[in-house]
């Protein structure tokens, strides 16, 4: 009798090896450094204009509570909308990296919550970006882009999220909901989770 593992042991050892490494560092790097590039412009939108000095400065009322929890849930959605490039070129950046060599077999991938949440994110947000093409078109190096950028994480939010909930809802039901105990994986879940809060931001926003 051998004293090795046995073959599944062993390919289940394989299967949840993934180190971190300088490479997947960088990358990650340059995601968030393009999309915070990218919140520059929501950034400039989102600041108030400064307001006039008046020489007779006159008390106002004070707002009442529903147009406070407008303004907070207002708020909040502008924020989103300035954490969102990062979202999405995090998301970008995951299935890239979930892809590379050290990997276990793409059917076994795909079976993994991060990398199908990953790519039914990057489809359904191309397949909205198309949506918008005009506007795109009209929008480029115009001072109206911060607003453009704005609308388009409203727009893609709701039908990336359901994507990314339909996804993960098939793969649980299709019993094939196998996570991988690495930082990858992890990290697509997050990513592919942020999506799926989205929604709520969108219907907030809509409704305000």
């Amino acid at each position: 009798m051998s004293g090795g593992k046995p073959s599944g042991m062993r390919s289940m050892t394989r299967t949840c090896s993934r180190p971190f490494t300088l490479l997947d560092a960088m990358v990650l790097i340059v995601a968030m450094a393009v999309g915070l590039a990218l919140a520059r412009h929501v950034l400039t939108y989102a600041l108030p204009a400064p307001a006039a000095v008046l020489v007779e400065t006159v008390p106002s009322p004070p707002p009442l509570f529903y147009e406070r929890i407008r303004g907070a849930i207002s708020s909040a959605v502008t924020g989103s909308a300035l954490v969102y490039p990062s979202v999405l070129t995090l998301t970008f950046a995951t299935l890239v990296l979930r892809l590379r060599h050290p990997r276990p077999r793409l059917a076994r991938v795909f079976q993994q919550p991060g990398a199908v949440g990953c790519s039914a994110a990057v489809l359904s947000f191309l397949l909205a970006l198309l949506t918008l093409t005009p506007s795109t078109l009209h929008s480029l190096g115009r001072p109206i882009f911060g607003a453009w950028m704005v609308n388009v994480w409203l727009h893609t939010s709701r039908m990336t999220g359901i994507a990314v909930a339909s996804a993960w809802l098939t793969l649980a039901l299709g019993g094939r909901w196998r996570p991988e105990r690495t930082w990858v994986d992890r990290l697509g879940r997050v990513v592919s989770a942020s999506w799926i809060a989205a929604i709520a931001l969108e219907a907030v926003a809509v409704w305000t």
